[in-house]
């Protein structure tokens, strides 16, 4: 079991996140700068850091894994869809679900940013459909020195922020344009505050409904099921140990995210 304090934890795995986006934007001419590819491999190197957790000063210990779909997915419905079971004491013990949307940051040839152009209104209604608890993720990019600058620096983070955020600006005349996307992640935090409150019960859709349908939609093959799963078990009982529940993983849709090597992971960091 990984004992950390939670803000440590938080910064491990924000860094952790920002080596695989920097990863990604180095070979983004070998086709590594793409969603599906990026969250897989974040998820992956947020699991390095262990999936057996209790954070320090606080009756919290967690157990999680991450699954990838086999195959190619579309992003119709969530590039993320976790599962969280939150064990509150030896009575009740909570379902809860919780959908992240990826979008990247889109760059021209000289590797500017030129913003988040992939948004879509009607994939963003079909989107909250599924749950009003649906953030969007964002792989960013800004540059940090003039453009007049031969290597202009750039820095490179994963923000998140509520579905419901983009949808209303996308919603009747003023829609934002790919310029004023690039603001976006202003109005977001880090993802890996978000997984940190996930992990601890926060932010998750607990509505039976929603989650039973869940369950069913990742349970037989269509075109639009989520690439990436993460399932977990969080305990706030320090005498009862967090199980996984992997019954609800259909292993002829879904492998474990350590078992997907891809051609951007966060160990090949020197090419």
């Amino acid at each position: 079991m990984t004992e950390l304090n939670k803000n440590d934890w938080i910064i491990e795995a924000d860094n952790s996140i920002k080596n695989v986006l920097a990863n990604a934007l180095q070979n983004m001419k070998n086709g590594s700068w793409d969603e599906n590819q990026i969250t897989t491999n974040a998820l992956n190197a947020i699991g390095r850091l262990g999936k057996n957790l209790k954070w320090e000063s606080q009756n919290q210990s967690t157990v999680w894994e991450s699954y990838k779909q086999k195959g190619k997915a579309e992003t119709d419905s969530g590039d993320v869809l976790f599962f969280i079971n939150v064990i509150l004491s030896n009575e009740v013990t909570l379902e809860g679900v919780i959908y992240y949307e990826a979008k990247k940051m889109y760059l021209n040839e000289r590797l500017e940013p030129t913003g988040y152009s992939a948004f879509d209104y009607n994939q963003l209604h079909r989107i909250l459909w599924h749950s009003n608890y649906t953030n969007i993720l964002l792989y960013d990019v800004s540059l940090t020195s003039s453009t007049n600058d031969e290597c202009p620096a750039r820095s490179v983070g994963s923000f998140a922020l509520p579905a419901h955020f983009v949808y209303s600006l996308q919603d009747g005349s003023s829609r934002f344009n790919s310029q004023q996307s690039k603001e976006l992640p202003g109005l977001g935090k880090p993802w890996a505050n978000f997984l940190a409150d996930n992990f601890s019960g926060f932010g998750l859709d607990y509505h039976p409904e929603i989650v039973e349908f869940a369950k069913r939609y990742i349970s037989t093959k269509h075109p639009l099921l989520p690439e990436n799963i993460v399932i977990a078990t969080t305990s706030k009982t320090p005498e009862i140990e967090p199980e996984l529940d992997r019954r609800i993983i259909n292993s002829d849709l879904y492998i474990p995210s350590s078992e997907y090597v891809g051609r951007d992971d966060i160990h090949h960091t020197d090419n």
